[in-house]
């Protein structure tokens, strides 16, 4: 049963990077390279957001479940 949990939660990780990876050829030749390094630093500023967002959604979610 471990062995099966953890097949699952690295396919859970696997996929979507195996998936952004394929995905990076179609999207520059759709975009273009400008478009496309436009969309990569708004995705990059997205996670450095995430980064810095210090537990504050799960602590909200605790204090509104108390």
């Amino acid at each position: 049963a471990l062995r099966r949990h953890v097949l699952t939660n690295t396919a859970g990780y696997a996929v979507p990077v195996l998936v952004g990876v394929a995905a990076v050829p179609v999207l520059l030749n759709m975009m273009g390279i400008e478009r496309f390094g436009l969309l990569t630093m708004m995705l990059a500023g997205l996670g450095l957001a995430g980064v810095f967002e210090f537990g504050l959604g799960r602590m909200l979610s605790k204090t509104v479940a108390e």
